[in-house]
């Protein structure tokens, strides 16, 4: 029943013949509105490259319910940033170490933390790559981190 038009707002409409799906349109609501999956992605990578301290601006990012950011390998130790978020989008942070490990991680100014998902320590092996999830809070104008994977 998930495209039931009274309980999710819009429908998703697949066009099939003889079992293969030749056409697809999603307008179910995400978390930043309705999505037209069939012509936007509900999510977008974006890939800056290493600075020892790095904002990403989500400005340019308001229609995408996920913002994945693939940093740079850290090849010194990182303080990080997110501004102008949507409400509700989720920004999904990839950070590796290099080499030589034992970089670390400060939360820039807009990043918030609860006691269930503290500022993270980075798993300091190297060539590891830790995860971190956060919230954007657009009342706060905060992301809040609201889980963390380590060790990949």
């Amino acid at each position: 029943n998930w495209n039931d038009n009274a309980t999710y707002g819009r429908v998703a409409l697949i066009t099939a013949a003889s079992g293969v799906v030749s056409n697809w349109e999603d307008r179910r609501f995400g978390a930043n509105g309705i999505f037209d999956f069939g012509s936007t992605p509900a999510f977008i990578v974006l890939s800056p490259a290493y600075a020892a301290s790095l904002t990403i601006d989500l400005a340019a990012c308001a229609e995408y319910a996920i913002v994945v950011v693939n940093v740079g390998t850290l090849t010194g130790n990182i303080t990080l940033n997110i501004t102008n978020g949507a409400d509700g989008q989720v920004i999904r942070v990839r950070l590796t170490q290099d080499g030589t490990g034992n970089r670390t991680f400060t939360a820039g100014a807009n990043l918030r933390f609860s006691t269930d998902t503290p500022s993270p320590t980075l798993t300091t092996t190297a060539n590891k790559m830790d995860r971190l999830g956060f919230e954007w809070h657009a009342s706060a104008g905060k992301a809040d981190l609201v889980a963390v994977n380590k060790g990949y």
